[in-house]
């Protein structure tokens, strides 16, 4: 039975990708959580969207990890615990309807 490595290779890269997706879509997910609460935060706080030089920061910070995650598809401990001090920083608690 001959070999197919073209059918193997692709075989392999796609199970790879499932494999990578399923790590990177929960990050991404919570990326997207911590900035919909930021500008939430933001929108609810700041006076005529007039943002200080520590809420671009921030917003420039959450980019960049977005940014990092889509390119290297991975993102460094030091990164995480970044998203989690912005969002408890920013998280603001509703009551529920």
């Amino acid at each position: 039975m001959p070999y197919d490595f073209k059918a193997e290779m692709a075989r392999w890269c796609e199970e790879s990708s499932n494999k990578m997706n399923k790590k990177i879509k929960p990050i991404m997910k919570k990326l997207k959580h911590l900035r919909a609460t930021f500008i939430q935060f933001v929108d609810e706080r700041s006076i005529g969207g007039a943002w200080t030089e520590e809420l671009e920061k921030d917003f420039e910070i959450i980019e960049s990890l977005e940014t990092d995650l889509n390119i290297q598809k991975r993102l460094l401990p030091g990164d995480m615990k970044l998203c989690n001090k912005l969002y408890k920083r920013y998280k603001v608690i509703y009551d529920k309807i």
